[in-house]
Parts: structure tokens; C-alpha cells; sequence
């Protein structure tokens, strides 16, 4: 990847970020099984990723959804320690 698409993927996810309307903490369970929990902020879904790894002895992650729900990735959660991907 260049650095022109690079900078344009930062700046979309950005915009989803910046026009976030909820956080999303997601643990895969399986191939066909997840859980998730949705959240109305960042701090929110933090706290649910690090129950959910702890619960689950997986790693959970962290979504940021705008209002079109597009979604990005924030960061993830294991052994409870936050891990942000920036």
C-alpha cells in the first residue's frame, strides 16, 4: 500500500471515528458463533471487551460505527490489558 492510500484509508477512518453514534465490543467465538455488545461510548466498550476477554479467554476488539453504520476498528482487549491500534 502507498502513502496516498494510506493517508486516504486514515482519513476514512477518521471520519468514521470522528462521527462515531456508538462502540461495538465483538469476540469471535468460532467459525459461525460471536458475541457482541453494543455501547454509547468508547470508555463503555472498553470496559465490556475486557469482560468479554476475560469471560470468554479470548481477545475482544473494539469497533467505532458511524451513523451509516460504517465501522472501524479501534483496538482490542486480552488478558486485561487495552491494546488501541494508534
Amino acid at each position: 500500500m502507498n502513502r496516498a492510500n494510506r493517508e486516504a484509508l486514515a482519513s476514512h477512518e477518521r471520519s468514521i471515528i470522528d462521527g462515531a453514534v456508538r462502540f461495538s465490543a465483538f469476540v469471535r467465538l468460532g467459525p459461525a458463533n460471536a458475541t457482541k455488545e453494543e455501547c454509547a461510548s468508547l470508555e463503555a466498550a472498553i470496559a465490556a471487551a475486557l469482560v468479554l476477554s476475560r469471560m470468554f479467554a479470548r481477545p475482544a476488539l473494539v469497533y467505532a460505527i458511524d451513523a451509516q453504520d460504517r465501522s472501524t476498528m479501534l483496538g482490542s482487549a486480552n488478558r486485561g490489558a487495552w491494546r488501541p491500534l494508534s
